[in-house]
């Protein structure tokens, strides 16, 4: 399955990243990081999880 994060959510991904590293906690933001991936994993196992977002009005399944 392809799971696809919006420029907005990479944007804040990377903005959570940044936040931790200026905290001078850089290991903190990377678990934090690494976790929210692991959760987005999930998708592979239960794919209809996943919410449809109304502005994109779509989901996308790929096997």
């Amino acid at each position: 399955m392809k799971i696809q994060l919006s420029s907005s959510a990479v944007n804040e991904l990377d903005d959570i990243r940044f936040y931790y590293n200026d905290l001078g906690v850089a290991n903190i933001g990377i678990k934090f990081l690494k976790d929210i991936f692991d959760h987005i994993e999930t998708l592979n196992v239960h794919p209809k999880i996943g919410r449809i977002v109304a502005a994109l009005k779509m989901r996308i399944f790929e096997n």
